[in-house]
C-alpha cells in the first residue's frame, strides 16, 4: 500500500496533536488570567520589592507594573509590607490616587489600598517612594503624589499610591 509508513506513524500523529492542543489552551487560559506566568505582577509581591528599593534610595520612586484581582490580589496591606521592610505602622502611609481616571477603582485607607469590589480586575501602575520630608515627596513625583498633605513624622516614611498603566 503506498502512502502508509508503518503503524509508528499514527500514534506520532496524536502526540503532535497533543501537543498543539496543550499550547493552544495555555494560551487561552493565560489570556483569560487564570494562570499567572509572572508573580512578581501580583500586588503583594511586588509592593515588597519597590519598598526595599525605595527605602534604600529615598526621594527615588519606584513603580511597577501590577494586576489587582477579586478574591486573591485586590488588596495591600500594611502587614503585608512590614514583614518585607523592618518598617512600622506609622512610616508606611497609602496614599488616594491623584489621577481621576483610577481613583475611583481604589481606596487608600489607614491600613490597606485596595480595588472596589464592583471592579473584578484592574491593571495599574503601583508607585512608591520613601523619604523623611513630605514637601520633598511632593515635589519630587507631583503627577503622583502632589495631594500628599502627610505630617513629617522625623523619620523615613514610604508613601504608596496607584496610577494609570502608561
Amino acid at each position: 500500500m503506498i502512502g502508509q509508513r508503518g503503524q509508528a506513524f499514527s500514534v506520532f500523529k496524536i502526540l503532535i496533536a497533543a501537543i498543539v492542543a496543550l499550547a493552544i489552551l495555555g494560551l487561552l487560559l493565560n489570556i483569560m488570567g487564570l494562570i499567572s506566568f509572572n508573580p512578581a505582577n501580583e500586588p503583594e509581591t511586588a509592593v515588597k520589592d519597590l519598598v526595599k528599593k525605595a527605602y534604600s534610595s529615598p526621594y527615588a520612586p519606584a513603580s511597577s507594573v501590577v494586576t489587582f484581582s477579586y478574591p486573591d490580589h485586590y488588596q495591600i496591606t500594611k502587614a503585608q509590607i512590614k514583614e518585607a521592610a523592618s518598617l512600622t505602622d506609622e512610616q508606611i502611609v497609602f496614599v488616594s490616587p491623584n489621577s481621576q481616571s483610577i481613583s475611583a477603582l481604589f481606596s487608600a485607607e489607614d491600613f490597606s489600598l485596595k480595588l472596589e469590589n464592583s471592579v473584578k480586575s484592574k491593571e495599574a501602575l503601583l508607585y512608591v517612594i520613601c523619604g523623611a520630608n513630605p514637601n520633598d515627596i511632593s515635589q519630587s513625583v507631583p503627577e503622583v503624589f502632589g495631594n500628599l498633605s502627610a505630617q513629617d513624622i522625623g523619620d523615613v516614611v514610604c508613601y504608596i499610591t496607584v496610577g494609570p498603566k502608561k
